[in-house]
């Protein structure tokens, strides 16, 4: 059984036309980094990332980030 956070990674994925480095945090990155991750971490129903200050300018600019963020929010995952 897929854990939700990797079932929301995926589908944001499949959104995205280019490769986009997210840094995990919170019960997601324990589900995401531990096999054995309790079902409280794995049933998380969003993806915690932090977007470092010094890429902030071209994650801004980075319009395809945005409209799969929009996508995968406005999807049924």
């Amino acid at each position: 059984m897929i854990n939700n956070p990797l079932h929301i990674l995926h589908t944001l994925d499949r959104y995205l036309a280019a490769p986009f480095e997210l840094y995990v945090y919170g019960r997601s990155a324990l589900a995401l980094g531990y096999a054995e991750a309790p079902m409280r971490f794995q049933s998380t129903m969003d993806v915690d990332a932090i977007l470092p200050a010094r890429d902030l300018k071209a994650i801004e600019q980075n319009e395809d980030f945005w409209q799969a963020q929009m996508n995968l929010n406005s999807s049924n995952t």
